[in-house]
């Protein structure tokens, strides 16, 4: 099982527990009710420094300067978990700074986890659907979105191609 090796690695977040149930869930979503039989559910532990993205836009409202070497430092580090991932033949699909976590070990150090990999898939194996981020996907992904005026020039794509621009587009928010 893939996600079993992966969970071995040291920059991926534990998953505390796991789940399902055939029972009706009934949930109030500004005010209107939406209702699902049969779920799934993961538990992962809080992550209380929050996302990449987080960072960035505090960073940027209040003037706050993080400097080159920080921005290197976690550019290197989400790389180096993307990398953890195509080492297990997968992509994820949808790399984007508010699907980087930062952590914290016993020491203190500071270092990016990968969330959200609803998206992930075998990464040698061409697709022909995107459920990524628009401002953060490949072009050759813009076909398959919904009313897209190049809907008829869609081609299967492939997708650790797609994380090569995601991871491309989040370093340069990260760093610009």
């Amino acid at each position: 099982m893939v996600l079993s090796e992966i969970a071995c690695e040291d920059d991926v977040i534990k998953m505390k527990d796991f789940g399902g149930t055939s029972q009706e869930l009934c949930v109030d979503m500004q005010g209107s009710q939406h209702k699902w039989r049969g779920f799934f559910f993961l538990v992962f532990p809080m992550m209380p420094l929050g996302s990449l993205l987080k960072l960035l836009l505090k960073a940027n409202s209040v003037q706050e300067i993080l400097s080159n070497e920080t921005r290197r430092y976690l550019c290197a580090s989400f790389v180096r978990n993307l990398s953890q991932l195509t080492n297990h033949g997968l992509a994820h699909g949808d790399m984007k700074p508010d699907n980087i976590v930062l952590t914290q070990d016993e020491n203190g150090v500071i270092g990016t986890a990968l969330i959200d990999l609803g998206s992930a898939g075998a990464r040698h194996l061409p697709v022909s659907w995107s459920v990524g981020t628009i401002n953060y996907e490949a072009p050759e992904a813009y076909p398959y979105y919904p009313g897209s005026r190049l809907a008829h020039k869609a081609k299967p794509f492939c997708p650790k191609k797609m994380d090569v621009f995601n991871v491309g587009t989040t370093i340069f928010t990260t760093l610009f």
